[in-house]
């Protein structure tokens, strides 16, 4: 009994030593504790070193008046069993749920692990139970050794004989009953255990995917995971997408170019409503009126582009709502979710960096923020994200879905603008192939940048080409939820791709660069991992994450549980 207890407790010491290794190699150290498995995990070891030191220091099974103390230690030993099989079985859920969560359940993994933790419990069960017969057997053989000893001695030892064995009936009745429980504990976690882990995975899915009907709006999917994923196909929208610009353009007066459909739907109205109205050729700015408040001309064709009323709600909220992009019929997300479940690893390695990343608040301010646009442009420099870019390119809010390749999902109403307008603030050449997004690199602001710079390719990078950045989707965030974007979502300025994988929406922009080079720029997570990571990343629930299954989503609307 002593050497099972001893074996089970040194497999848990392994358990969280592994744990901590596995944490220190991923750079996850310090938030190792905030896992509730491994909480639970060092739990059972704790309880296990009590239960060796509660039977080392066991006492005699005396008559009275010591007999009182051995009572007492017995029902100590028998509540931190029970308390360490609860623990031991806590924590086989809880590690299941997070490897669940977290994706770390390879593939067509499923059904081995289910197995393996079925095979397990079942060697757990019939230990305890030959371990408790085993005991049974011995002290049963002993007591009938005692009683040939006493019966010699002759009858004036008769009286102590019977009640000695009424004694020892009475103690094998309640090792039985203890033995019996034990086994039925274990043997109905064991059962309701393999029962969850076979349908655990499962439940983690549900929702409408990316692409797919009822999901909203124009998500193109193509298969992209894998490094060596083909490229995207053409993402051009259905002729229907643009119908409701055609009466309006009939309508138009002649001095007023409503604007070719790749340069509609970006949120302000000619007829100075406070959002996109098909009255207006869903057009994000007014050409002909120069007074009016949101006077904002981007039209080509117009004699009046360029100009740009100073009055113009660009960082004023609440700002105007795009109706033509919406998650519907999907909830949005809570704020109270989106703001503590996200990865920004300059922050930490952790879902909720609240706290790390308010500590750069000031940092991450957009009035003093700037943008360095390098590259094939014509107009190259350092902008200010409010006086020379917010100023004169309107922002306005769309719902959009955001995936990550860990397979759960948010649906936010991000407050922007269209990356092609920026692009057409700064000029991009015709030679221009990629985009590269970079994030800022500081390490008095981000800790984790100088404790890991050797580990990590900081800054971190991504890139798309030229064409994806044209897209009507790809939307340049400065808020959420009518509202700036707080430190941990990427302020003051990031990137919003949802027909892409979450990894792709770099935040925190401090440059880009349009590079004329054919060759696929490097991106931070391809050079960490590109069997993991490809270049294109779209959203394909037929192509699997080597560590997470695509085919369903796990949308997070009021909790990230």
């Amino acid at each position: 009994h002593f050497g099972i207890n001893m074996l089970a407790t040194a497999v848990s010491v392994s358990g969280v030593a592994s744990a901590v290794a596995h944490s220190n190699e991923r750079g996850h150290a310090g938030e190792l504790f905030r896992s509730t498995h491994t909480t639970i995990g060092t739990l059972v070891t704790i309880a296990g070193l009590l239960q060796m030191a509660n039977g080392y220091f066991r006492p005699a099974n005396s008559p009275a008046p010591k007999k009182p103390l051995r009572r007492r230690w017995e029902v100590a030993h028998r509540v931190i069993g029970v308390a360490s099989l609860g623990l031991a079985v806590a924590a086989m859920f809880t590690g299941i749920y997070e490897a669940t969560d977290k994706g770390w359940l390879m593939v067509g993994e499923k059904t081995k692990y289910t197995a393996a933790l079925a095979g397990w419990f079942v060697a757990v069960v019939l230990a305890m139970v030959v371990g408790e017969l085993v005991v049974m057997v011995m002290k049963r053989s002993a007591s009938r050794a005692g009683a040939g000893e006493s019966a010699s001695g002759g009858n004036e030892a008769a009286a102590d004989d019977v009640k000695a064995a009424m004694e020892k009936r009475r103690r094998g009745r309640e090792e039985w009953m203890g033995a019996g429980a034990t086994a039925a504990v274990a043997v109905v976690a064991a059962v309701a255990l393999t029962a969850y882990i076979a349908v655990a995975p499962d439940k983690t899915g549900g929702g409408v995917l990316p692409g797919t009907a009822g999901g909203g709006g124009v998500l193109p999917v193509t298969p992209l995971v894998g490094a060596a994923a083909a490229a995207p196909v053409a993402l051009t929208p259905p002729p229907s997408y643009y119908a409701n610009t055609t009466a309006a353009a009939a309508a138009a007066p002649a001095a007023c170019n409503i604007r070719r459909p790749d340069y509609l739907g970006d949120g302000w109205c000619d007829d100075v409503k406070p959002y996109n109205t098909a009255a207006c050729g869903w057009d994000r700015g007014d050409c002909c009126n120069t007074g009016v408040a949101n006077h904002a001309c981007r039209d080509p064709a117009s004699p009046n582009l360029g100009t740009f009323a100073h009055t113009a709600r660009s960082t004023l909220y609440p700002v105007p709502v795009n109706p033509r992009y919406s998650a519907a019929p999907r909830e949005l997300t809570l704020k109270s979710v989106t703001s503590t479940y996200n990865n920004f690893y300059e922050f930490g390695f952790s879902k909720n960096v609240l706290a790390e990343a308010a500590t750069a608040s000031s940092y991450l301010d957009a009035a003093g923020w700037t943008l360095s646009v390098a590259g094939a442009v014509d107009k190259p420099g350092q902008y200010k994200l409010v006086d020379d870019i917010l100023s004169k390119i309107g922002v306005e809010e769309r719902v959009y879905r955001h995936r990550c390749v860990e397979a759960w999902s948010i649906s936010v109403p991000w407050d922007g603008f269209p990356l092609a307008a920026l692009m057409d603030l700064v000029g991009v050449k015709s030679t221009a192939k990629y985009v590269v997004f970079e994030t800022f690199m500081d390490t008095t602001v981000s800790k984790v940048q100088g404790s890991y710079a050797g580990q990590f390719p900081w800054p971190y990078q991504e890139a798309m080409t030229v064409e994806e950045a044209r897209i009507e989707l790809a939307f340049m965030a400065v808020g959420m939820y009518q509202d700036k974007l707080p430190p941990q979502n990427g302020a003051p300025l990031r990137l919003v791709l949802p027909w892409k994988y979450g990894f792709k929406s770099v935040k925190s922009i401090r440059k880009i660069t349009f590079v004329e080079s054919s060759a696929t720029p490097s991106t931070f997570w391809g050079e960490l991992n590109p069997n993991e990571y490809g270049f294109w990343a779209n959203v394909n629930p037929a192509v699997p994450h080597p560590r997470w299954s695509q085919t369903r989503e796990r949308p997070l609307v009021t909790t990230s549980s």
